[in-house]
């Protein structure tokens, strides 16, 4: 027959080793709602970024379009000089 004490030493583990699952078990939930929080953000910042190359794409053609306007300009404004001073230059394009 097992001792008291042996007994007693034995429920005292099963005890502490109860208290640790709990413990681990608050551990676990803390840590999945921490994991969820952090997929969350991660796909919130996917979708900040999907609209900022939305936006830079858009802002790329506006560029594309001023380049191509001030182009205009410059070899319109080469034509007016040379008409003006008579450079004899042909204009690049």
């Amino acid at each position: 027959m097992m001792s008291e004490e042996r007994l007693k030493r034995i429920e005292e583990y099963l005890e502490s080793a109860a208290h640790r699952l709990d413990n681990h078990g608050e551990l676990i939930a803390e840590l999945r709602a921490a994991q969820m929080m952090a997929a969350q953000q991660i796909e919130a910042t996917n979708q900040n970024m999907r609209d900022f190359m939305i936006l830079f794409q858009e802002f790329l053609l506006v560029v594309r379009d001023m380049q191509a306007e001030v182009r205009g300009l410059q070899l319109e404004n080469r034509r007016i000089l040379d008409h003006l001073f008579g450079t004899g230059e042909e204009p690049a394009t």
